[in-house]
């Protein structure tokens, strides 16, 4: 990998709190390098009606108005559609070892569970992302659609690896 990142940002909405009530906040660890902790209080049945996408927006400024959407991306889908292609490779590979999600393996088998999702101090691997990047800011979403609306935003600057 050519780059490397740092977190500027932890950002998490939920359209009904009583269904999926959710916090985030950064922490200071050493060298100035700063990690996510969070919490996700899943409260409600997901079913086939619920879908899943993940989006990523970029800008070399680092301004608001200055972001578009970048060309990787995973399109909205349902959600046991997105658990069974992307869950193990991209959310279980950067928050596995760092909170209590499920390893779910090859094949999601529904329901998810109803209970209380806690990330501890995470820095994602970020393994299975692409190997070379435009230098600058991104915004990475993850969002779940269904009887109640959950978004994670992690805005980050990439930078060269430092060799």
């Amino acid at each position: 990998r050519s780059w490397d990142y740092e977190l500027l940002n932890l950002d998490v909405w939920s359209s009904d709190a009583n269904l999926a009530n959710v916090s985030a906040k950064l922490e200071h660890q050493q060298l100035g390098m700063q990690v996510g902790s969070a919490v996700l209080d899943w409260k409600f049945d997901a079913d086939e009606n619920t879908m899943a996408e993940l989006n990523m927006l970029f800008c070399q400024s680092g301004r608001e108005e200055d972001y578009r959407e970048h060309m990787y991306k995973i399109p909205k889908m349902k959600l046991y559609d997105f658990f069974d292609k992307y869950y193990m490779k991209i959310i279980y590979a950067d928050y596995g070892s760092c909170s209590n999600l499920p390893d779910i393996g090859d094949k999601f088998i529904p329901p998810w569970n109803k209970t209380t999702y806690i990330f501890t101090q995470c820095l994602p691997k970020v393994e299975n992302y692409p190997d070379i990047l435009p230098m600058g800011y991104y915004k990475f979403q993850i969002k779940i659609i269904g009887e109640v609306k959950v978004t994670f935003q992690m805005t980050a600057k990439v930078f060269p690896k430092q060799m």
